[in-house]
């Protein structure tokens, strides 16, 4: 039995104005039919990388060189992808699950027609064969009623129905491998527990190869019978799962392993008994909202309802609760990114719907919020210095370049990410960035809407021990809005758990 997708001695580089910098180094790697393959690394060490090379979307990329060999098995032979362009042949054979929805569904096109877009690389049936097709495979991914979804924009869905919208998008052309790049990273424990399902569904009904790529070691060990170590661009172990987590040989996997299993609680910091924010009766409902395509008129749902809360100064407040509970609406609520129907938020005292322009000026400087996904806020045709540049000229001053590199050694990157896009900095990579420009924006109170969901467990330890630091020394306050309890239990002093309000 020959390999689906065979990485032999596979090299990536790109070409700076000094030295070369390479990122994968010499990539041996193989994936068979009818298995799933786990790929497992630090943030920043070659995983999403690898996964744009073997879908050959590489065109973030503007000057780098390839070397070695990536073999594509199709039905009466072997392509060499690396000799020419085999974009188009790649996209039908081989299917990739994005990480971030909002990196490839159009959100002014409905879902269906993103998809037929797709099968149409492979079919030339009639207008209405792809439209009972696709809806036949919403059904399948447990998207439901399948023609609703049809219709449906992608700011209708939640986030596990985009999710499996992206793994219908894969598979809409019956390939035999499908690249799973951090599928459920930003998901909730039940959310991810289905989604997990339907692989294992797609796997056994259709033969569908699936290469795995988490940071998440229970999940690669529930889920695959091999995996790959990955660490600075170079593969460091691998074999059958069950003997890697029984006799791990390399100091990288060790390590995260020991991480996966630690549950210590940090030094919590006393707070002060004053409150920093109190919100008083806040209700939040959104009006003839359209969902899956049918427009209701008469009806409100309802997000938060009479909710009242205190956070004082020094504490870490833990915000948790299923999709749709209203974590989010909550934290962009108390920072007056989202409007509200009633109640009040008072910040110091103050209501902050009454602010002057100055006022609210000088509050946005000093309450700022991390969001989940780094990629949409943070604009792509700027480099990450630039958006440090940016921060510096909202607090009036010239960048401090030698204080941003202090900065980004505390969030563990190198300054040579300075001089990149947003699009040639992995994902994990841009979550710490985001982390290290609030530090040097000096923020009095920091929202954390589920910061660690893209980093591994590694670099998710540190990121929560540089909170706590920040917490002790300078008083940071921060509302950490997470679907994890067991992050909760290690830093917060109080966890509010939101339900989802039912009509």
């Amino acid at each position: 039995m020959k390999p689906i997708l065979k990485l032999i001695d596979y090299s990536f580089r790109l070409n700076g104005d000094t030295a070369p910098v390479h990122l994968l180094d010499e990539i041996n790697l193989e994936i068979y039919p009818k298995e799933i393959v786990g790929f497992v690394g630090a943030s920043g060490s070659g995983k999403s990388l690898t996964a744009l090379a073997s879908s050959r979307l590489l065109y973030r990329f503007s000057e780098y060189e390839e070397s070695g060999q990536m073999h594509l098995a199709l039905d009466d032979k072997t392509q060499n992808l690396l000799d020419g362009d085999h974009t188009q042949l790649v996209s039908s054979q081989l299917g990739l699950v994005f990480q971030q929805s909002s990196v490839v569904l159009n959100p002014t096109q409905k879902i269906g027609k993103q998809l037929e877009e797709k099968l149409l690389l492979k079919s030339t049936a009639a207008p209405q064969s792809r439209r009972a097709e696709i809806i036949s495979l919403f059904e399948e991914v447990e998207l439901s009623p399948g023609e609703r979804i049809y219709e449906a924009y992608p700011h209708q869905l939640s986030g596990g129905q985009l999710q499996r919208v992206l793994i219908a998008l894969a598979v809409i052309t019956r390939p035999r491998l499908v690249i799973a790049d951090e599928p459920l990273s930003a998901l909730d424990s039940n959310t991810q527990a289905q989604i997990l399902e339907l692989i294992q569904k797609l796997n056994k009904t259709h033969g569908i190869s699936f290469l795995l790529i988490s940071h998440d070691l229970n999940v690669v060990k529930e889920l695959c019978t091999r995996l790959y170590i990955i660490d600075g661009g170079r593969i460091v172990e691998s074999g059958p799962t069950e003997q890697l987590f029984h006799k791990p040989q390399s100091p990288q996997l060790q390590e995260l392993i020991a991480l996966s299993k630690r549950t210590e609680t940090m030094h919590k910091v006393e707070t002060v008994n004053q409150p920093l924010f109190s919100i008083q009766n806040l209700t939040k409902s959104y009006q003839g909202r359209s969902i899956l395509g049918q427009k209701i008129a008469s009806k409100t749902v309802s997000v938060l309802h009479d909710f009242n809360l205190d956070i004082y100064k020094g504490e870490v407040l833990g915000l948790m609760g299923q999709s749709g509970s209203g974590k989010s609406t909550l934290g962009r609520a108390i920072l007056r990114l989202e409007e509200i129907d009633s109640g009040t938020i008072i910040y110091q005292g103050a209501n902050i719907f009454g602010f002057s322009p100055l006022e609210l000026k000088k509050f946005r400087k000093e309450c700022q919020i991390i969001f989940q996904d780094p990629f949409s806020t943070m604009s792509p045709h700027r480099t990450v210095l630039q958006h440090f540049e940016d921060a510096a000229s909202v607090l009036g001053r010239a960048l401090d370049r030698t204080r941003v590199e202090e900065i980004l050694a505390i969030v563990n990157l190198e300054p040579l990410i300075l001089d990149r896009p947003p699009s040639q900095v992995s994902g994990g990579q841009r979550q710490r960035v985001l982390i290290a420009r609030a530090i040097y924006m000096k923020a009095k109170f920091l929202v954390c809407d589920e910061i660690l969901s893209s980093l591994d467990v590694a670099v998710g330890s540190k990121i929560l021990s540089l909170l706590n630091r920040l917490v002790k020394e300078y008083g940071l306050t921060i509302l950490f809005i997470s679907h994890d309890k067991a992050v909760l239990d290690q830093i917060c002093t109080r966890i509010i758990v939101l339900d989802t309000l039912t009509d």
